[in-house]
């Protein structure tokens, strides 16, 4: 009887190990859209997509890396007082589960459960602004590694009262 208990006790453990271990499906699609995706899509600011599985385990190393470091997502406010609109960092749990996904040899999981991914059109997220402005093409002289580049740029058009800006695209 107590083989047969502990046999059981083996069991119940292994499957609460197994099942805790994050996938694709379940876990991580989820916390890539949200956090990743709006930067790491097809014309988007970040230098490669991360809209699908596939893409994003081809930068498992690097997301791991960069998630361990705290460097992904690049949110540089202090959310230990307050939060945010629109913040992206990831929590202690997304984190975690982000690591041991990978550590776990990134499973997909059910991939019929996954959530879609977003579609990014490319038009203007902030709808009816105040005001439209351009800046002439820039490209970063700065090196990775290195100190930050600070650039001042003189927006043509905009009449000479004070603005506020509560946002930018």
């Amino acid at each position: 009887m107590k083989n047969i208990l502990k046999l059981i006790m083996l069991l119940c453990t292994m499957f609460s190990v197994y099942a805790s271990k994050p996938d694709w499906s379940k876990n991580i699609a989820s916390t890539i859209y949200s956090k990743c995706t709006s930067c790491h899509h097809d014309g988007g600011i970040a230098p490669f997509s991360l809209m699908t599985y596939q893409q994003t385990i081809s930068k498992k190393s690097a997301i791991l890396h960069n998630v361990e470091d705290n460097h992904m997502p690049p949110y540089p406010a202090n959310t230990t007082f307050r939060e945010y609109a629109h913040q992206k960092n990831l929590s202690p749990e997304e984190k975690q589960s982000m690591i041991d996904w990978i550590n776990n040899d990134v499973p997909e999981g059910d991939i019929s459960i996954a959530p879609k991914p977003p579609e990014y059109t490319g038009n203007s997220i902030i709808k009816n602004p105040d005001f439209i402005a351009s800046m002439s093409v820039y490209t970063s002289q700065a090196k990775s590694g290195g100190l930050d580049e600070y650039k001042c740029f003189v927006l043509n058009g905009i009449n000479t009262n004070e603005h506020f800006i509560s946002g930018i695209e």
